[in-house]
Order: structure tokens, then C-alpha cells, then sequence
């Protein structure tokens, strides 16, 4: 089912230049766009409680994305997957990648959903948009050709554990460490 699916997507690159260019933006790009509305996020300034919260999304996002990344670093330490285009040589590749990378789970797909869920789990109405664009962001390592789906699903499961955690222990410790802080100042 995985090469089924892999194949499914893969095999639409190639196709049209500007389908190529719009995966390539979400292999890469799209992640980068992410971090930039949550620095948006964070420079924003309103009322005092609303920073608080903005600041503390921002935070509790960060958290999640690297707690996403420390635990993709050990699971790959444990299981190595080489990437699909050095398994199937009929890949087609869109974009640069060393052949000795891992490609279980994705980092990508991980740390994607990791600032997604933290954003849906403070801002509804953002958090959609950003569980669409992780949703891009997956999918689009699988179109290029560095990742199987089932290492975008496994990235994704792993960012959606961090976002949960750091959203459930980490708000409000942030929210009450930051109004600690201002009441001192």
C-alpha cells in the first residue's frame, strides 16, 4: 500500500512545471512560510493578556517542533529506511537530497504538524489553515521523491504527539512565567 501510494503521488511529478514548482515550494519552502507567520504572531502587539497568549503559542509551537525533531533524530537512530529514490531507481526526484539520509520518519511532515496542532490548539481559525499547510508540507516530500507516505504519516503522528503535549503542560507555564515576568518589570 505504501509503494501503491508513493507511486500515486510520485508519478504526477514531471507532469507540469508548475505543479513541480508547487511541490518543491511545499517539500521545502512551506515549513519556512509556517515559521515566518509565527514570528508574525509573535512581533503582533495588543493587549497585554493577548501577548501573553500570542507569546505563548509562539513558544509552546517552537517547543513542539523541536521536541518533534529530537524524537525523529532517536527513532532514526533505532530504524534506518533509506530513502525512496535510492530504493526505486524510477523515482522521480525533484529535488536535492544525499542518498545516505534517512527517510523514517519524516522531519518535514513532523515538525509541521507539531506547530500546527500548538497553533489549532490557541487559534482555531489559524490552526486549520496550518493543519492544511502541514498537510502540503507532507505531501509535498512525498511528491519530490524523498519520503514514503507512510514516513510522512509516521513525521506527522510524531509532530501531533509534541503539539498535544507542549499545548496541554506548556501554555500555561509559559502564560504564567511571561505575566510573572511583566508584573516584575
Amino acid at each position: 500500500m505504501d509503494l501503491y501510494l508513493f507511486r500515486l503521488i510520485n508519478n504526477l511529478a514531471g507532469q507540469s512545471a508548475v505543479l513541480d514548482w508547487a511541490g518543491r515550494f511545499f517539500a521545502s519552502g512551506l515549513l519556512w512560510a509556517m515559521m515566518f507567520v509565527l514570528l508574525i504572531l509573535f512581533a503582533r502587539r495588543s493587549r497585554p493578556a493577548e501577548e501573553r497568549h500570542e507569546f505563548a503559542t509562539v513558544l509552546v509551537a517552537g517547543l513542539a517542533g523541536l521536541g518533534a525533531f529530537v524524537t525523529n533524530t532517536i527513532i532514526s537512530w533505532l530504524y534506518f529506511r533509506p530513502r525512496p529514490f535510492v530504493a526505486f531507481p524510477d523515482v522521480h526526484l525533484l529535488i536535492a537530497k544525499d542518498a545516505a539520509e534517512k527517510s523514517f520518519p519524516s522531519d518535514h511532515a513532523a515538525i509541521a504538524f507539531a506547530l500546527a496542532l500548538a497553533v489549532f490548539l490557541a487559534h482555531r481559525k489559524l490552526g486549520y489553515l496550518f493543519l492544511a499547510l502541514a498537510t502540503l508540507v507532507a505531501l509535498g516530500r512525498v511528491f519530490v521523491g524523498v519520503h514514503f507516505p507512510s514516513d510522512a504519516l509516521a513525521g506527522a503522528v510524531v509532530g501531533i504527539f509534541w503539539g498535544a503535549v507542549t499545548s496541554r503542560w506548556g501554555r500555561k507555564l509559559f502564560e504564567n512565567l511571561l505575566s510573572a515576568h511583566r508584573r516584575a518589570a
